[in-house]
């Protein structure tokens, strides 16, 4: 396990290598920092993996790529990953808040989050507590659809669009009802993906439009937004 402790950043600035589980956390309550902009390769890969653990992934450019495998950003602990640049590339489930106890918060600022299976999501949270929030040009890619909750009884989920491009086929819940999952419009761009989902957002707790307002781009796709 790739791991930090306590406030000193493991720097893969301009350096390229390879491990085979990625894991960014401390065991102390205090967090653990790391940075990147180099190309690095990971299975499954975890930020903020243990209870009362806490890591900080910050992404400014290279890639990032956990091609056949999760990636979870708060999966017991707490997990922030702060994206400025480069490409992070997930091609099973990433999970923002995996577990009941995870706290999940994903910033995608620039470049690009990319999720490349069209049989997963990403999910913001699964079963815990999470934050999307997409600024600036940041690019969240997914070939999926955007799911926000998925089990445990009080998942929480949170979408802040306030730049960027939102392409997904589609923003639901697998437990409405259950939870909160709010998804707040201020600017940026929400797109349906090719084979978008024709009901394309639905189930949330509730979807808010800020003075940023919200702009939704189909694509060609013909789609429904049935959601209040």
């Amino acid at each position: 396990c790739q791991s930090a402790a306590g406030t000193n950043p493991h720097d893969r600035t301009n350096r390229s290598s390879a491990f085979s589980e990625g894991c960014i956390t401390s065991s102390n309550n205090t967090p653990a920092h790391a940075r990147m902009s180099a190309t690095v390769t990971t299975g499954a890969g975890y930020v903020g993996k243990a209870i009362n653990c806490v890591g900080v992934l910050n992404i400014s450019g290279g890639s990032l790529t956990a091609a056949g495998a999760n990636f979870q950003i708060g999966q017991y602990g707490q997990g922030t990953v702060n994206q400025s640049g480069g490409v992070f590339t997930v091609g099973q489930w990433p999970s923002v808040g995996r577990f009941a106890t995870g706290v999940g918060t994903l910033n995608v600022s620039g470049g690009t989050f990319a999720q490349t299976n069209a049989t997963t999501d990403l999910m913001v949270p699964e079963e815990g507590t999470a934050m999307l929030n997409v600024s600036g040009t940041g690019i969240v890619s997914l070939a999926g659809r955007l799911r926000m909750g998925n089990g445990g009884t009080a998942p929480n989920g949170t979408v802040n669009l306030d730049g960027g491009t939102i392409v997904t086929r589609g923003v639901w819940t697998a437990v409405p009802g259950v939870g909160f999952s709010s998804f707040y419009f201020n600017g940026g761009i929400l797109q349906a993906a090719a084979g978008a989902y024709s009901d394309f957002m639905s189930g949330l707790s509730i979807a808010y439009v800020a003075p940023g307002g919200a702009r939704i781009d189909t694509a060609g796709n013909d789609i429904t937004i049935a959601q209040d």
